[in-house]
């Protein structure tokens, strides 16, 4: 019993950390000025580093407790931060590359504007726009790709940038921290 227990969380919860390990860098990455991408991504990671940190701080302040809170106090504080989390994900705009992607236009500028404090009709609003426009329009050119090609060398260091991805989270996992 206790085992099935075991396996059904930890299937659960690496899906979930599978899920997020894929979608918030990319969602950054979208909604990110072009000049600090690699570092909002990165930060990302660090944070996730010093969460575990945290999270392992706390556990060792609580395990030699007595009763039952020794392993409720660490679950309620991650319910805590999940319920933050959560109720923050309704004030994020959607991703102006996918409003675009959609034909929704006068959205992702609404959305661009939002995340840079600048108005609509901003230049540099309409200039960013106009540059994802014609990446989504050169993806589209090129046809599909796969996973594959994010191993392939190329002109734009793809292999470089997936390596250094693939290292960064490899790295956090082999500190020890999160043991």
């Amino acid at each position: 019993h206790v085992w099935a227990t075991f396996v059904v969380g930890r299937v659960s919860s690496g899906a979930g950390v599978g899920v997020i390990s894929t979608l918030i860098p990319m969602y950054l990455s979208e909604c990110s000025p072009k000049w600090i991408r690699g570092a909002v991504v990165t930060g990302y990671q660090w944070a996730i580093t010093i969460g575990i940190l945290l999270a392992n701080v706390i556990n060792n302040a609580s395990q030699h407790r007595d009763d039952h809170s020794a392993w409720r106090i660490p679950i309620a504080i991650q319910f805590v931060w999940a319920f933050i989390l959560s109720a923050g994900m309704f004030y994020l705009p959607e991703s102006p590359r996918w409003l675009i992607k959609k034909g929704r236009d006068a959205q992702a500028a609404a959305a661009l504007s939002r995340l840079t404090s600048l108005p609509k009709d901003d230049p540099e609003v309409e200039a960013e726009l106009a540059d994802i426009r014609a990446a989504l329009q050169e993806e589209k050119e090129r046809g599909e790709g796969s996973y594959l090609d994010c191993f392939r060398p190329s002109h734009n260091k793809i292999l470089l940038r997936t390596l250094t991805g693939i290292f960064i989270q490899a790295w956090q996992q082999l500190t020890g921290i999160n043991f």
